[in-house]
C-alpha cells in the first residue's frame, strides 16, 4: 500500500499541468497491508502526499476491511474514506467521488442589499430564503444557495420599482452586496457582487411616447404608470452579473476548466 500511494505521488509530481490542489489519489483496497512500510506514516506515502497538497480518497472493499486506517488516511490528506461492501457498490462511489472533486464552493450564500428607492415588484425567480425591511429603508435579500459545482451556473431575476428617476441609477448597496462561501480547501470566503445599473424615466415627463416605451442602451423596455422597469431590463443584468462572478469562483479555484 505505501508503494502504490508513493508511485501515484510520483505520476502526479510529473504532471505540471493541474495546480497541487486539483491533484488526487484513489486508494481502492482492503487496508490490510503486509509488506512495506506503514502507508500512513511513511515518508514517501502519506506525509509526502500531505506535504504535496494531494488529496487521498480511500476505498475500503469487502469484508475485513481496515477502516481506521484507511479513515485516518483520508483525513490526514483531506480526502474522505468510502467502504464498498462489493464491486457493485463502486460506481455509486466513484460517482461521489467526483462530485466531491469537482465542487467549486460550498456554503454559499448569496447577499443583494437593494437601496431605499429601491422596492421589489413581484417575486425573484428564485425565493429568497429571507427578505428583510431595513429601518433605513434598504431591502436585504439572502439565498442559501448550498453547493455550486465546477461549471454550474446560479442565477436570479426579478423586476424592480424605483421612487427615483434617472440615468444609470445603482440597484443594489456597492460593498454590502456580497457572496460568501467555503472554498474546496476548507477556505471561508467572500466576493463582494458588481453594483448593477437601470435607467428608469419618468412616465409622466414624457411627451412622445405612445405606449409608455423607454429605450435603454440596446434594450427596449415597457415601463408602466407605477415607474416599474420589466424583468429583461432589471432582471436580467443582475442575473448575469451573478453568474458571471460564479463562475469567475469555478475559474479561480479550477483553473483547468475556466
Amino acid at each position: 500500500m505505501e508503494l502504490a500511494i508513493s508511485a501515484s505521488i510520483a505520476q502526479l509530481d510529473a504532471d505540471t499541468t493541474l495546480p497541487a490542489n486539483q491533484k488526487y489519489i484513489i486508494l481502492l483496497t482492503d487496508g490490510q497491508w503486509n509488506r512495506g512500510e506503514d502507508p500512513l506514516t511513511s515518508s514517501d506515502a502519506t506525509p509526502d502526499a500531505v506535504s504535496k497538497g494531494y488529496k487521498i480518497f480511500t476505498i475500503g472493499l469487502g469484508n475485513g476491511v481496515s477502516q481506521t486506517l484507511l479513515q485516518n488516511i483520508a483525513d490526514a490528506t483531506g480526502g474522505k474514506y468510502y467502504f464498498a461492501s462489493d464491486a457493485n457498490a463502486l460506481n455509486n462511489i466513484f460517482n461521489q467521488i467526483y462530485q466531491d472533486i469537482n465542487t467549486a464552493a460550498t456554503n454559499l450564500v448569496v447577499t443583494d442589499i437593494l437601496p431605499n428607492y429601491i422596492k421589489l415588484d413581484g417575486s425573484p425567480t428564485v425565493q429568497p430564503n429571507s427578505i428583510v425591511s431595513n429601518p433605513d429603508g434598504t431591502t436585504t435579500m439572502i439565498w442559501n444557495v448550498g453547493t455550486l459545482a465546477k461549471d454550474q451556473t446560479w442565477t436570479v431575476k426579478y423586476n424592480l420599482r424605483s421612487t427615483r428617476y434617472g440615468l444609470n441609477l445603482p440597484t443594489n448597496i456597492k460593498g454590502l452586496s456580497m457572496i460568501s462561501y467555503t472554498d474546496p480547501d476548507g477556505v471561508q470566503a467572500t466576493a463582494v457582487l458588481p453594483v448593477p445599473v437601470v435607467s428608469f424615466e419618468d412616465p409622466q415627463a414624457k411627451t412622445t411616447a405612445t405606449n409608455n416605451t423607454l429605450t435603454t442602451g440596446n434594450t427596449e423596455t415597457s415601463v408602466n404608470a407605477a415607474n416599474t422597469i420589466s424583468m429583461q431590463e432589471a432582471g436580467a443584468p443582475f442575473g448575469a452579473l451573478i453568474v458571471s462572478l460564479l463562475m469567475l469562483f469555478a475559474g479561480m479555484v479550477l483553473p483547468r476548466h475556466k
